[in-house]
């Protein structure tokens, strides 16, 4: 089920319906009650079995194969975006195409966007790290913090080199979506830029 061209979940206890994009329950019992949102990460098979070889995971119906298509085809169709209770913000698959790291900020938080073109991975996270806020670039395909040169794992967020080796970045609870979906939920949303 579909509503503003989003996807509609349903709660087994009280048939509420519930919109993913907001999180919020738009009809039923459950009315306006709002769901805590996680940080999660959508990627290929291949690079998540690679980090978490003990995985299961549930097959998707055919029509997740049309998703794929239209996922690879037409990336400015898609973004991903972070939204809380005063602002909201997202960032375009066109631009992480062209630019794999953006060092921005959201609602005063220092992030960090990541983009794996060869999955279409996209993450974002919190680039504040105890006292310092690190700024991030890749080199040679590899993604780098400037202060302190350690070398990073794009899904973990965890330095897996240098100085800050074991260290680890939160990750925001960031959703993917299609542009026009999100710009429905969050007419007021912000876009990052290439300067």
């Amino acid at each position: 089920m579909l509503w503003q061209r989003s996807l509609v979940m349903i709660d087994d206890e009280s048939e509420s319906l519930w919109c993913h994009l907001l999180g919020q329950a738009m009809k039923g019992p459950l009315t306006g009650e709002s769901l805590k949102t996680i940080p999660s990460v959508m990627t290929d098979w291949r690079t998540w079995r690679d980090e978490h070889p003990d995985t299961t995971a549930v097959a998707m119906s055919r029509l997740a194969d049309r998703y794929r298509i239209n996922w690879y085809r037409t990336p400015e169709r898609f973004v991903i975006g972070l939204a809380d209770e005063k602002t909201s913000r997202a960032w375009n698959f066109a631009d992480l195409h062209k630019t794999n790291v953006i060092n921005d900020v959201f609602d005063d938080v220092q992030v960090l966007v990541l983009f794996a073109p060869d999955t279409s991975t996209a993450i974002v996270y919190d680039r504040r790290l105890n006292d310092t806020t690190l700024t991030f670039e890749m080199r040679d395909g590899k993604l780098f913090d400037r202060e302190f040169g350690s070398q990073w794992n794009l899904v973990t967020g965890a330095a897996v080199d240098g100085r800050l080796e074991g260290q680890r970045l939160n990750k925001l609870p960031a959703i993917v979506s299609f542009d026009i979906a999100w710009q429905k939920f969050h007419p007021f949303s912000t876009y990052w830029q290439a300067q």
